[in-house]
């Protein structure tokens, strides 16, 4: 009931639905034309805005995101914005943040993933 409720949310706040399917009942939802959110399977935030690129390792989720220091009307491509990767274990439901690419194949390569590259 919950997991609906915030699903509903999400859809109504931002005219966003599901644009993917990930693995263990995750999905990404477009916010806007800038990027978007991962939602996981208790229909919480598992990945706030904006996910700019992402692709899917296993059950890993690796990706890249923009942080902008305070929104307002700022969007991730405004200079005052950061970008940060990210890996998301979709099994376990833990995010390591604000990486760097050498260390996202470090850790992908550790757990027998393949490495990612963005292009």
């Amino acid at each position: 009931r919950y997991r609906l409720g915030l699903l509903l949310w999400l859809v109504f706040l931002c005219g966003c639905y599901p644009k993917a399917e990930m693995p263990n009942g995750y999905r990404y939802f477009a916010t806007n034309g800038s990027g978007g959110v991962v939602v996981g399977r208790d229909g919480y935030v598992a990945v706030e805005e904006y996910v700019t690129n992402y692709a899917i390792r296993g059950v890993f989720v690796v990706g890249v995101r923009s942080y902008c220091e305070s929104f307002g009307n700022k969007r991730p491509e405004d200079k005052s914005c950061k970008s940060g990767m990210f890996v998301l274990d979709t099994r376990a439901g833990e995010l390591k943040e604000n990486m760097k690419l050498i260390d996202v194949n470090k850790f992908l390569e550790t757990n027998n993933v393949k490495g990612v590259i963005f292009g």
